[in-house]
């Protein structure tokens, strides 16, 4: 039987996504955490929150990024969605 591993990602991993994929690192970067975020998804892994990192959230100036980010553990699919979408954003 698989371990069923217990995810904590901060803001910057929960954003990364966000960022400008034609950068070799942060392509690498943001597949690593769709992958994780698959596997939270598929109840193999549980994503871990804390009142510390809902507290960071809740301070981030932009309020799309700060919404997105507070997506990725109410609604992680609405999350995934949004990724998807914003691919073809300019940043």
């Amino acid at each position: 039987m698989e371990q069923q591993y217990r995810i904590y990602m901060d803001v910057c991993c929960v954003n990364r996504p966000f960022d400008d994929w034609t950068q070799p690192r942060i392509c690498l970067e943001a597949e690593a955490i769709l992958e994780i975020m698959g596997r939270c998804l598929a109840n193999q892994w549980q994503l871990m929150s804390s009142t510390a990192l809902e507290s960071e959230i809740a301070k981030t100036p932009d309020l799309l990024k700060q919404q997105r980010v507070m997506n990725s553990f109410a609604n992680p699919v609405q999350w995934l969605m949004e990724i998807f979408q914003a691919e073809g954003e300019p940043e």
